[in-house]
């Protein structure tokens, strides 16, 4: 057989692959209720969730006691059992809240993370096997923001894989403006799965309160390479507010989030933050304190750097990343919504002329949210021409370092003036990164912003000439 009829046959079944998981997804007249397929056979298959990470351990475990295994896995986590509600535990068997994922629990090993794991399991019945599927996972962002897809340890994350085979990802996404995390994929060259398939995992940061915030799969498709019938199960309800009840001994009953605009964030501009909170149980009135970037491990209670709402600054200053709010009741009962501001980075100015052989201009940057720890903050710099601080040939100071940690964390960063030795036109960068974590995928890099400006030098001698 040649090479080219070979590929010739690997287009066409990935082509056949492909149409059958399109079709699969549209309606038919057996399909006529959503999330509902009907299933030959006395066992029915089921698509559902199930409480992982960072929910109440099951069994009678007394709450807030925590599911502890935690990504990467090597195998599926999926404990038997598709949930129709969960108690956010938010890693608390310490006594410490930990909502975010980005937050590092003493409860469990380093690089674990907090907040909450939901797994996507399909349950198949003995004749039933699949090879692909396209399911979305709907949230309410206003209580639950999707921080990363996961699939450690699982088949269609690559694990197990025969020589040969592979995953094709049509759809991997997380929108936390709609709450929506979807992923759409097929195994090529790979077994059929059979029995308990878990999909994928979906990791949450805790960012409100609610006794019952939904997480439902809206999306159900599940192929070999036909579509599948199965049943879907109704919403899975989250509690995020327990918590908040078992430490004040006392029944809550609160709803609360805070949003911030604009969103994303833009340095040195006002920026808005504005909390919504009903509290049954509460004693009136509501108080409001903000602190703009306690860290998990930060003592309580924290700092107020505003107490109204909505609240307004212009940062940086102050420092802006990890958000708490703090709402107190007239009896000194105190719940805490916490957000991560994603990395934003912001340079002036755009456009420099200089004139070569002169050392000139100034340049400032700041920047606003990404991760930060106790011993870890902001590196990176600013990059002026080709060089190091050893080559110095086409100009005075071909980079700037940043780093910021602790107590020395600014959000801001200066650059002095530059003696350009050639004229052009130089594409100049400032790059920061954020304090990497395992937990949401960002090690050994963390996260990173690049932040494009232009110095026009003007002289007699270019750094190069074209021929044409």
């Amino acid at each position: 057989m040649t090479a080219k009829l070979s590929l010739s046959i690997i287009l066409v079944t990935l082509l056949l692959l492909l149409g059958s998981l399109t079709l699969a997804s549209l309606p038919s007249r057996n399909d006529s209720i959503p999330g509902i397929h009907p299933v030959a056979g006395a066992v029915p298959n089921v698509l559902g969730l199930d409480c992982a990470y960072g929910s109440n351990a099951e069994g009678g475990a007394p709450f807030p006691s925590s599911v502890t295994a935690s990504a990467p896995y090597s195998a599926p986590d999926f404990d038997g059992t598709l949930d129709s509600s969960c108690l956010a535990t938010y890693l608390a068997d310490t006594g410490a809240l930990e909502p975010l994922a980005s937050d590092n629990p003493a409860v469990v090993a380093p690089g674990s993370g907090g907040g909450l794991t939901i797994d996507v399991v399909a349950s198949l019945n003995a004749t039933t096997t699949i090879n692909g599927f396209d399911i979305s996972v709907q949230y309410d962002p206003h209580y639950l923001n999707g921080v990363i897809i996961d699939q450690s340890g699982l088949i269609w994350g690559g694990n197990g894989l025969p020589a040969g085979a592979f995953v094709l990802t049509l759809a991997k996404t997380l929108d936390n403006v709609n709450g929506v995390a979807r992923v759409a994929q097929v195994l090529v060259g790979a077994p059929q799965q059979s029995g308990t398939s878990e999909l994928f995992r979906v990791r949450f940061d805790l960012v409100g309160a609610n006794p019952s915030t939904g997480v439902h799969i809206v999306i159900d498709t599940l192929t070999n390479p036909g579509n599948v019938q199965h049943t879907t199960n109704t919403a899975t309800s989250i509690d995020t507010t327990m918590i908040y009840d078992f430490v004040a001994g006392v029944t809550l009953g609160a709803v609360a989030s805070w949003t911030s605009s604009p969103s994303p964030a833009v340095p040195l501009s006002p920026l808005t933050f504005t909390a919504t909170a009903t509290c049954s149980g509460c004693t009136t009135p509501l108080s409001y304190s903000w602190d703009f970037s306690a860290l998990d491990s930060t003592p309580r209670p924290l700092p107020a750097q505003a107490t109204t709402n909505p609240a307004t600054i212009t940062p940086p200053a102050p420092v802006v990343n990890r958000v708490v709010l703090t709402i107190t009741d007239a009896a000194t009962h105190s719940i805490e919504i916490t957000r991560l501001l994603p990395l934003v980075v912001r340079e002036s100015p755009s456009l420099t002329t200089l004139a070569a052989g002169t050392a000139s201009g100034a340049w400032s940057g700041q920047w606003l949210g990404g991760v930060t720890t106790a011993t870890a903050g902001y590196s990176g710099g600013w990059t002026f021409c080709p060089g190091s601080a050893l080559v110095k040939t086409v100009c005075s100071a071909p980079t700037v370092t940043v780093s910021q940690s602790g107590a020395g964390v600014t959000q801001t960063s200066s650059a002095g003036a530059e003696n350009y030795l050639f004229a052009g036109l130089f594409n100049a960068t400032l790059r920061i990164s954020d304090a990497p974590e395992l937990q949401v995928g960002t090690s050994p890099s963390g996260n990173v912003v690049i932040v494009n400006f232009f110095n026009n030098v003007t002289g007699a001698t270019a750094a190069y000439t074209v021929a044409v």
